[in-house]
């Protein structure tokens, strides 16, 4: 059985068409990302891989991390000192941003990073400015030894 597999033009057409998926969506991405990332005179909208996440959350001063997953999420594990602005359908919960000044520094995240891409638009219509996004979001912040804390945020800083 394993060697009708091995020699079958089934296995050869599946990852022609798993590699020729990853070619699209990596093009598709690098698309959608040159519209929502860059540098111009509204501000800076940087899309971080993930050692560049910690470094920058390390390092930045008055940074504050967003993390805009369901509240049930976030009490799972959040970035320490996060704020929950909930992401749901096309809708983004200011509440808890409004007090936060449009100048600081925003660290924007989601579960794998698709939601939190969507909802940078909506903070960038309420004046923020800086915006750095972790690139695949939460997932990634674990997976290379980010500080996850449980439970409601802290005070804002």
């Amino acid at each position: 059985m394993i060697d009708y597999l091995v020699n079958s033009q089934l296995v050869l057409y599946s990852l022609i068409a798993i590699a020729g998926c990853a070619i699209v969506w990596h093009f598709m991405e690098s698309r959608w990302d040159s519209r929502n990332f860059n540098k111009d005179e509204k501000g800076v909208f940087e899309n971080l891989h993930t050692r560049m996440a910690l470094y920058a959350y390390e390092h930045v001063d008055g940074i504050v991390p967003v993390d805009v997953r369901s509240m049930e999420e976030f009490l799972e594990g959040h970035i320490p000192r996060a704020i929950n602005a909930v992401y749901h359908d096309h809708q983004l919960d200011t509440a808890a941003l409004r007090e936060i000044n449009t100048d600081t520094p925003i660290l924007l995240y989601c579960e794998g990073g698709y939601n939190s891409r969507l909802a940078i638009e909506l903070l960038k219509e309420m004046g923020f400015h800086t915006i750095y996004h972790i690139h695949r979001g939460f997932k990634s912040w674990k997976f290379f030894g980010g500080d996850v804390a449980r439970g409601t945020h802290t005070a804002m800083v």
